[in-house]
Parts: structure tokens; sequence; C-alpha cells
């Protein structure tokens, strides 16, 4: 069952639909300005659409799916959040069968990653949401 989407994975999934099925090289100065873009499409507040949190998410996740984008920068930046994306998107193939919420998507990724605390920022949303809607 797939669960309700807030802004950060309505973001991602409707920036995932401008870059899919397309042959174009982005960079990822190329997906903060389409992220950008979505945000103030949906009239998001400007502090909404700066948070990088979420963004770095849809990067990392964009990185690790199969999808049709060329890669200018093959090296990825060292972004934790790009990480947790990334961590999360393992967790989520290995345990196919399992629905996670957020939070609990979240207290895996830190549990992986041996992070004893750390607030959720959004990260998991887009994750969820895009993995919800792809798969």
């Amino acid at each position: 069952m797939k669960q309700k989407i807030n802004t950060y994975g309505k973001v991602a999934v409707l920036t995932y639909n401008k870059i899919k099925n397309q042959n174009i090289t982005l960079e990822e100065k190329d997906i903060t300005n389409l992220w950008k873009e979505t945000c103030r499409e949906l009239e998001l507040t400007e502090s909404t659409t700066n948070k990088g949190c979420p963004k770095n998410a849809f990067i990392g996740v964009l990185r690790l799916l199969p999808l049709n984008i060329n890669w200018k920068d093959k090296e990825i930046k060292e972004k934790s959040n790009i990480c947790y994306s990334q961590k999360a998107i393992d967790i989520l193939k290995n345990n196919k069968n399992k629905e996670y919420s957020n939070t609990e998507l979240w207290k895996e990724v830190l549990k992986e990653l041996n992070i004893e605390s750390k607030k959720h920022n959004g990260q998991m949303d887009v994750v969820l949401a895009l993995w919800d809607y792809i798969k």
C-alpha cells in the first residue's frame, strides 16, 4: 500500500517526470534548477524551495535508480543526504515485502550508518515517494 505523498514527495515525483524518458546530459546544478522550477510551479515558499536535504536526497535516488539520465559529473559529491537516500534505497531493495513509514525507514538508515540520533528532514519523504512511484 502506498502512503500519502507529502510536499517533498510530490516535488520529487513531478521533477522526476520532467526528466524521465529524456536522453539529455544532466549535472547536479540542472537537477537543482528543475527541483526549484517544480517548487515554484507548486507555489511553495522560498524556504521550502531552497531546502537542501530533500533535494540532495532526490539527487541520491536518481543516481541509484535505472533512469535515462546521462550524468556529466560521474563522481557523487559527498553529501550526507545523498548517502542517507542511497542507504534507504538499499534497505528498501533488501526488504521488498516490508512497508516502511518515513520514521521507520529513517530509523533503519540511522541504524545502518551507526548514527545515534538525527532529525528526519524530508529525505525519506522523497525516497518513499519515488520508490512507490517508480516500482
